[in-house]
């Protein structure tokens, strides 16, 4: 890649990190809410009796698809954004280092002339 690609590259990958941190608050506020109606749901059922009881019916709540589905989501953005870091950092270190080659050879010639 050309010196001068780099920093589109990696501003390409800071849009794509962000975009991606910015599902993660999406999916994190969407489970928020399905945690909200879960506790909702078990603070007015009178049929639950204790602490016991109503832990229970959480993690009975919790366990059903559309927690877990959103628990899932959360985990694969995770995961991309990691990806994304990782390439960022790829891309800003390979920056550095043709940089350095670049003065290098500027600095060999500039020594030989």
């Amino acid at each position: 890649m050309q010196l001068a690609q780099y920093p589109a590259k990696i501003a390409a990958a800071q849009r794509k990190l962000l975009d991606q941190k910015k599902r993660r608050s999406e999916l994190h506020d969407a489970l928020d809410q399905i945690s909200r109606e879960i506790e909702a749901e078990i603070a007015f059922d009178e049929s639950l009796k204790n602490d016991s009881q109503r832990k229970s019916a959480r993690i009975e709540l919790q366990s059903e698809a559309p927690y877990q589905a959103a628990v899932k989501r959360i985990k694969r953005v995770d995961r991309a954004i990691a990806l994304t870091e990782i390439a960022l950092n790829l891309l800003e270190n390979e920056f550095a280092v043709a940089k350095i080659t670049a003065r290098d050879a500027i600095a060999r010639l500039e020594a030989k002339a």
